[in-house]
């Protein structure tokens, strides 16, 4: 494994994201809140595109749908979908960020 236990325990928050826009890198906009943080609609029809490097050089991306199920309030049954996640392909925009961003953290380790 290539991240050591500190870049592990620095990703689930996603308080890096406003270190690597400090470095330059273009983000998502995000605003940080506490828990309990509102739920972000913007991504129950698109989801989310993760893209993995192995060794600095991009290897595949996959793309991965809401895990919560659209249109249902949080405290309803069945809040939850069914985790779904396919191979993708990124974007050229998508794979130059981030490629950019794994050269950002390759200068900062």
């Amino acid at each position: 494994m290539r991240n050591a236990p500190d870049v592990l325990a620095w990703n689930p928050a996603k308080t890096y994201l406003r270190e690597l826009a400090a470095a330059g890198v273009p983000v998502v906009p995000t605003t940080f809140l506490g828990p309990h943080e509102p739920y972000q609609d913007s991504v129950d029809i698109p989801g989310e595109t993760a893209l993995v490097f192995i060794d600095g050089r991009f290897s595949h991306a996959a793309n991965k749908a809401a895990l919560l199920a659209v249109g249902r309030a949080p405290t309803e049954k069945k809040l939850f979908a069914a985790e779904t996640m396919a191979a993708a392909v990124p974007t050229t925009v998508e794979r130059e960020i981030g490629v950019g961003a794994v050269q950002d953290q390759d200068d900062a380790y």
